[in-house]
């Protein structure tokens, strides 16, 4: 899902079909707080966060491979 289905209506409408949690983000600007929740912003963030990925897939490739 994308912020183009963030309404209330939309999300009313999910409960009432019996979706417990709706975890679809709003389509409000973010506010100040939430912008500065990370440092790992820009290109340099994007590179930082791809290596945990790699790192985090490695990790488990290599657990398998021990058991």
């Amino acid at each position: 899902m994308d912020r183009g289905y963030g309404q209330p209506a939309v999300e009313h409408d999910l409960q009432e079909v019996g979706v417990r949690t709706v975890a679809i983000p709003r389509q409000a600007t973010t506010s100040a707080a939430r912008k500065n929740r990370t440092r790992l912003d820009g290109k340099k963030g994007a590179a930082i966060c791809c290596g945990h990925g790699v790192f985090a897939h490695n990790l488990v490739k290599i657990s398998i491979l021990a058991a």
